[in-house]
């Protein structure tokens, strides 16, 4: 990471590191590579429950074609902080949206749910591949959002290939662990679909889900 470019959340007002919302045009043809996205240690509480590092629309578009379009992300790294909290590392309604042999960390808030990447309006395709993805609520969540009942069917998240990834959480987040420490974060699912179609998963490794939000 210390040779790696780096682009870290400003701390007062707290923003997005890279935002690419819908548009006509849209946004088109990006890719990221070998790019350290920080947030910021003196970022906490729930400042941080509509931020994400990496926002790829909201909830705006209400067609396929606004979206921003071929985003990729290769080699980056996105973290969090130790003494500070992220709710999203991606939100990422975006059509073709590739995140590839990257490395996702500390992404946790107390009292939130958090996720590693979160998708609810976007038809894809998605690739998410090889990748190492830890997050306290979600790593990866498909559907649902803010939208709710009202996104389109054919916003749905869809098309998409999960293979080769790492999900996990460490124990320093569980409280019943030898090595908590620290407040514990909301813990739900390490995958999760609300709504979505045509799903590839395969040659992944799912470790360390706690019991949490839902279910004890």
């Amino acid at each position: 990471a210390p040779l790696m470019p780096r682009l870290k959340m400003q701390a007062s007002p707290a923003l997005e590191v890279i935002v690419l919302n819908s548009s006509t045009p849209p946004v088109e043809y990006v890719r990221f590579i070998g790019v350290e996205i920080a947030a910021n240690e003196a970022v906490t509480g729930k400042v941080r429950a509509s931020i994400d590092l990496v926002r790829l629309d909201q909830n705006t578009a209400t067609s396929p074609e606004q979206l921003p379009n071929h985003i990729e992300f290769l080699r980056c790294y996105l973290h969090g902080a130790i003494a500070g909290e992220v709710r999203n590392a991606f939100l990422a309604n975006a059509r073709d949206f590739v995140l590839r042999d990257s490395y996702l960390s500390e992404i946790k808030m107390v009292g939130i749910e958090t996720h590693g990447i979160s998708s609810y309006n976007s038809p894809g395709p998605f690739t998410i591949e090889n990748n190492y993805i830890e997050a306290a609520g979600i790593g990866l969540l498909l559907g649902g959002g803010s939208g709710g009942g009202s996104i389109k069917t054919e916003m749905h998240p869809s098309d998409g290939v999960l293979r080769y990834n790492f999900f996990t959480r460490p124990l320093k987040w569980f409280s019943r662990s030898a090595d908590f420490t620290g407040a514990e974060p909301i813990h739900k699912n390490l995958l999760e679909w609300k709504q979505g179609k045509n799903w590839l998963v395969e040659y992944n490794v799912f470790t360390n889900s706690f019991k949490g939000a839902q279910n004890n």
